[in-house]
This record gives C-alpha cells, structure tokens and sequence, in this order.
C-alpha cells in the first residue's frame, strides 16, 4: 500500500487531541492512523449534500496535493 506520509497520525497524536486527526481528513479528505508502524486505520470524510428533489446524493471529494 502506497501511502502519502503526509496523511500519516500516529495512535499517541490521534489519541491525544482527536482533532488533529479529524482536521487532517478534513482538509486531505483521508488520514491513515499508524499503530506500532503499520497502518491500522484509514479516517475518511463523508460528504452529503442534497440534491433538487430532496433526496440524500453522496458526493466524492476529490485528492488534492
């Protein structure tokens, strides 16, 4: 697995303040949280909106560098 070290929190930082892992993913649209140096979990944002007709559309967000 290819891995952008930019997205890397490590369990003791995600532990700490949870938001900085959260603000990470926010901002990249994922974090990857190592434990023991291996990734362990994979921190996604969810977007929702709502189209014309009322209902729920997921929409993707798109990587950036």
């Amino acid at each position: 697995m290819i891995t952008n070290t930019k997205l890397i929190v490590t369990m003791t930082e995600a532990n700490q303040p949870f938001s900085k892992a959260t603000k990470l993913a926010d901002k990249n649209s994922s974090s990857v949280i190592f434990k023991n140096n291996r990734s362990k979990y994979l921190l996604l944002v969810i977007v929702v909106s709502f189209n014309f007709f009322g209902g729920a559309v997921n929409e993707r967000k798109t990587y950036q560098s």
